[in-house]
């Protein structure tokens, strides 16, 4: 029946997203994209209305498959030494939270089958948010300018909070990101703040440099200023002592 497609769809689904959460790295998301993918030409079943099937296409193309192709971009990228591929993934990752809000309160309406369907996407949309911080993480703890690491951490912050917040709103009681959420947004918390303090003490520490260059600059203009009046009076004596002559 369609109520039982659409329970193993669900069941499905649970178990990609409790796998991303137990291990999101490239081997695993490589082999769930072929299998995810592999069912991008199935008909939609007998039985089986628009509405929920719409449902079922969008959350594969538009959620699960961008967020899987996202996370091997950006495993691939961390490696490297600019972040600014990181920062796409960002916008990547931001694209599948909208498809989940999309989904959720779009195509599900006055469908029950396609609501449980675009409900379970929350699970997707927090993997999603935990993924866009633990990105800026890594922009902010490059060796990139203070404005780009700081912007960045709290980019990432803003995510992680989101993520807290979806998880504490989920109905299911202890969800398994809880205390992963919390202990995000405290780590880029005190991340933020140590940029801060570092950079405070950078510019400090470049004011007092430029005070040094600006003070012996002043310094030897004085010495100069001196030397200058001191060899004027020079002259005059010298001219002095001629007309005396």
């Amino acid at each position: 029946s369609m109520e039982a497609l659409v329970a193993c769809r669900i069941t499905r689904d649970e178990h990609v997203a409790e796998q991303l959460r137990a291990n999101s790295d490239a081997e695993v998301c490589g082999e769930l994209l072929q299998c995810i993918s592999s069912l991008s030409s199935m008909s939609r079943p007998a039985g089986m209305d628009s509405a929920t099937w719409s449902v079922w296409r969008k959350k594969d193309k538009n959620v699960i498959v961008h967020l899987l192709e996202a996370r091997l971009e950006h495993l691939r990228d961390a490696s490297k030494a600019t972040p600014a591929p990181l920062l796409v993934r960002v916008d990547q990752y931001e694209q599948v939270v909208r498809a989940c809000g999309k989904i959720t309160v779009g195509d599900s309406q006055g469908d029950a089958l396609g609501a449980r369907l675009a409900a379970q996407s929350s699970d997707f949309a927090v993997e999603a948010l935990l993924w866009i911080s633990e990105s800026c993480e890594q922009v902010a703890s490059s060796n990139e300018t203070w404005d780009v690491r700081l912007s960045a951490c709290e980019k990432g912050v803003v995510a992680a909070v989101d993520a807290k917040t979806r998880v504490r709103g989920d109905s299911k009681e202890g969800h398994a990101r809880d205390a992963y959420c919390e202990g995000t947004v405290t780590r880029l918390n005190g991340l933020k703040t140590r940029l801060e303090r570092e950079k405070e003490e950078e510019e400090e520490e470049q004011r007092q440099v430029e005070k040094a260059l600006g003070d012996q600059k002043r310094l030897e203009e004085e010495v100069r200023a001196a030397k200058k009046v001191q060899n004027e009076e020079k002259l005059r004596k010298a001219r002095e002592e001629r007309l005396r002559k």
